[in-house]
């Protein structure tokens, strides 16, 4: 969920940017509320991890908001290892269900060749089973060279997708 109203420097204040926060943690409560009403009437096992870690000593949380948004392609780690996204930058608010015992009837890869961003230009976000030789700048030799998940993804095919180890 974004933030709130997009601040500059011109017009940013704390407290326009703490009702931004508020604003976008209030979004996520009543999606989360919503989705969660839903799974609790179809009797659907899940979890949802908190948003922060459980104690000030380990700085450890359970899971990793940021880890699977950038897995899941929403965005990339920038510095600080802030999640940026395309369209609203650092400014997200993000939070999970973990669903348990789904059925899955089928996967579709996003694509098999790492793909230009169409919004960017940008090469960094490789997506792709296939990996092209190329930086965002278009230097390289634009080789394909096949990664680790090409492996996998012949393997659940060549098995009919009984082997998806």
């Amino acid at each position: 969920v974004p933030y709130g109203e997009l601040l500059s420097s011109d017009d940013y204040t704390e407290e326009k940017f703490e009702r931004g926060i508020q604003t976008a943690k209030g979004r996520l409560e009543t999606v989360t509320a919503e989705i969660e009403q839903i799974l609790q009437m179809h009797h659907v096992k899940y979890w949802i991890p908190p948003a922060a870690q459980e104690n000030e000593t380990e700085l450890r949380a359970l899971f990793s908001f940021k880890t699977a948004a950038a897995r899941a392609g929403i965005g990339w780690f920038g510095k600080n290892d802030v999640i940026i996204t395309e369209r609203y930058g650092p400014r997200v608010r993000l939070s999970a269900i973990l669903i348990d015992e789904v059925e899955v009837l089928g996967y579709t890869m996003w694509g098999p060749f790492d793909l230009i961003s169409l919004s960017t230009g940008e090469m960094k976000k490789r997506y792709g089973f296939i990996y092209i030789d190329m930086d965002d700048k278009g230097n390289g030799t634009l080789k394909r060279l096949l990664k680790k998940s090409y492996g996998w993804m012949k393997k659940v095919i060549e098995s009919g997708a009984e082997d998806l180890s």
